[in-house]
């Protein structure tokens, strides 16, 4: 079965989207078109290549994958939950809040994506941490690559220099990736000469985040990068191969402003590469931006466009220059210091009528420890009294995990292996059962 779905069996009778695409009406309809195309693409069609390489079908499966994802993201959040639980060292590394946050921390909601700045001293684990963050995304993105200029880093696509990221990019603009930028303070000083980094470094982290890319700057000191590129990440800071605190930003004084969450005990990731390895990167001569204009089929242009650092940015290419606004599909974040950023008063209106989304902050709870050399125990006790920044307190006014019965508690454990000590919120319980267990639980409890 795998190396049909694979296509590495001669005699293989499936079709290339049987796991991508569960509905069985879409599926249906997928076939009929595949046929179609083929019996009739030499007498309609403009180019010579199978229906599973027209953007027709590129946005059907992709638009069925994202619903099945969002389907799936209870269950494989657990799953992630009791996987990076297990690899504890000690029990009290299992705290599951810390790791459900790391979860979420480094798979944001659509629109929102990674940047940080990773920094510590010299043997403090930044390289090893960075990757373990990226192997975390990987478990929750399988279809997304991860980059890096890391040439040893196995699981990794290698990018040595701003030409191989971009043309790689360009030549994958619906896959999802993570940006392992290691040694930053060598290729990305903000203490000495700037230019490359205004005119480079800058441009790339806002080229990635308009990309839906997720980005990971390796570097030593808080100076380490320019103040333009710090200001547009979390900054990260290694204490030591165990411990990573977590900050909004840098300060213009170069200090750590703003700890929201403090990870201990943490484990080396398990993806292969040598800690010795001194890594490259050169920067290009010019930059590249997407063509956000709109193509005679009516979808988005996507071509890129090259233009030198230091001119003029340009956002049609040549074939659409007479156009004066952007395709609807282009996203809000890529027109962001554009002429066609939306206005404020343009935005209101647009969110007046959409759904509200819940959002996760942490700027409220008490989760950052001052003492770098508090207990686990501590950490672990002072967390009980702490209001769960993922909560829903809507929820929690009905149903809470402190009038479970034990008959309760025994059907969680038979169904995620999580005892009482590990749940502290209703809503991991509604993440671990399904609606009719879910069901019988508040039953009990009544």
């Amino acid at each position: 079965m795998r190396d049909e779905v694979e296509g590495k069996d001669d005699a293989n009778h499936l079709y290339e989207w049987a796991v991508k695409v569960l509905d069985e009406e879409l599926s249906r309809i997928l076939a009929d078109k595949k046929e179609a195309w083929r019996e009739w693409k030499d007498t309609v069609a403009t180019t010579d290549i199978p229906y599973e390489e027209t953007k027709e079908y590129r946005r059907i499966v992709s638009k069925a994958t994202t619903l099945n994802a969002t389907q799936a993201a209870k269950s494989e959040r657990m799953m992630l939950l009791k996987y990076f639980t297990s690899r504890a060292e000690s029990p009290e590394l299992k705290h599951t809040r810390l790791w459900k946050w790391l979860i979420e921390y480094v798979s944001p909601s659509e629109d929102d994506y990674v940047t940080q700045y990773l920094s510590g001293d010299m043997g403090a684990g930044k390289t090893d941490f960075a990757i373990f963050e990226a192997e975390l995304w990987k478990l929750s993105h399988p279809d997304g690559v991860i980059l890096s200029n890391i040439t040893s880093l196995r699981q990794a696509t290698t990018v040595e220099n701003m030409d191989e990221l971009d043309e790689w990019i360009e030549n994958n603009p619906d896959t999802e990736f993570f940006f392992v930028f290691d040694e930053a303070n060598k290729h990305a000083s903000g203490t000495g000469d700037s230019s490359a980094v205004e005119d480079q470094l800058f441009p790339m982290v806002t080229f990635i985040r308009k990309n839906d890319g997720n980005m990971v700057i390796i570097g030593h000191g808080t100076k380490d990068i320019h103040k333009w590129v710090r200001e547009l990440c979390d900054f990260v800071y290694k204490d030591s191969k165990k411990v990573a605190k977590f900050y909004k930003t840098i300060g213009s004084d170069g200090e750590p402003e703003g700890q929201f969450k403090t990870l201990r005990n943490i484990p080396p990731t398990k993806y292969d590469f040598d800690t010795n390895e001194v890594t490259d990167w050169s920067w290009s001569e010019d930059s590249a931006i997407k063509c956000i204009g709109e193509n005679k089929e009516g979808d988005r242009c996507g071509t890129m466009i090259h233009i030198p650092y230091g001119e003029e940015p340009e956002y049609f290419c040549d074939r659409h220059k007479g156009q004066n606004s952007p395709h609807p599909d282009v996203p809000a974040a890529e027109l962001e210091d554009t002429p066609f950023e939306s206005t404020e008063s343009e935005r209101s209106e647009s969110s007046d009528d959409a759904p509200s989304e819940p959002v996760l902050s942490d700027s409220s709870e008490s989760d950052v420890e001052d003492d770098a050399d508090e207990t686990a125990e501590e950490v672990r006790d002072s967390a009980d009294v702490e209001e769960n920044p993922t909560s829903n307190d809507s929820a929690g006014d009905e149903y809470t995990v402190g009038n479970i019965p034990p008959d309760g508690w025994a059907k969680i454990f038979d169904k995620s292996g999580l005892h009482k000590d590990h749940i502290d919120s209703w809503e991991m319980v509604e993440e671990i059962l399904n609606d009719r267990e879910l069901s019988d639980l508040k039953r009990m409890m009544e």
